[in-house]
């Protein structure tokens, strides 16, 4: 049986209002009409930014890392270009300051992106905005845990069913610092709740306490918000 999927209300803001320690924010960008400043990101990403063959790529990949910045300094009360980031044991993203309060994870598929902020947990969040493969038996065997498998089966490899399985996966592994092939999380070690991004747009966001579940605050950056500069920003 599939299963419907929660449909936020997004409200357009230009810039993030206070956030509290029992809220997640989820911002969500049109990445095709955001702008991209590679003067803004740091050296790794100018590299990665460069070996992107084809121009919507590039377009897309530094757009989100420009909105990812943009969006942090607005929250911190800081420059864009003063945002400086690192990445934790296991590959995650992470603020370079040790003491700063605030947890983020960034994900984008096709053109829309999303971030999700937490001031007190650490969060993950994953968006799957195109069709699964083909080989989703195969696929459900490699990444999944055993139940996940059981529910795809019972849904006959519905596509739907798999990209809701699929980005709750990744939202967990994310949260916790773990990519899909790394040490798995199981499905209650940490809150999870699916959402439509779009009209085809399938997501997931995860928290680090299943047990305290925060208010989600959904926000969506207009195109005249992605181009215009954001309080924080220079």
């Amino acid at each position: 049986m599939r299963t419907m999927l929660r449909a936020f209300l997004w409200e357009f803001r230009d810039a993030p209002p206070a956030l509290s320690s029992g809220q997640l924010h989820i911002w969500r960008f049109a990445l095709d009409h955001c702008r991209c400043e590679p003067a803004a990101l740091s050296h790794p990403e100018q590299q990665r930014l460069a070996a992107i063959n084809d121009a919507t790529g590039r377009q897309r990949y530094c757009a989100a890392r420009t909105a990812l910045r943009r969006l942090l300094g607005a929250y911190l009360g800081i420059p864009a270009d003063e945002v400086a980031l690192d990445i934790a044991p296991g590959g995650k993203p992470r603020l370079a300051d040790p003491q700063a309060q605030l947890h983020f994870n960034l994900s984008h598929s096709n053109g829309t992106g999303l971030l999700a902020l937490s001031s007190r947990q650490a969060v993950g969040v994953d968006i799957e905005n195109k069709a699964p493969p083909a080989n989703l038996a195969r696929i459900a065997e490699r990444v999944f845990g055993h139940e996940e498998i059981a529910q795809l089966a019972a849904a006959r490899q519905d596509p739907a069913v798999f990209l809701r399985l699929w980005t709750r996966m990744e939202a967990r592994q994310k949260c916790l610092g773990q990519g899909v092939f790394g040490h798995r999380i199981a499905p209650d070690a940490v809150g999870v709740e699916s959402f439509m991004a779009g009209e085809a747009a399938v997501a997931a966001v995860a928290w680090a306490d299943p047990d305290e579940r925060p208010s989600l605050q959904c926000f969506e950056l207009p195109a005249t918000g992605c181009n215009e500069t954001l309080p924080g920003s220079r």
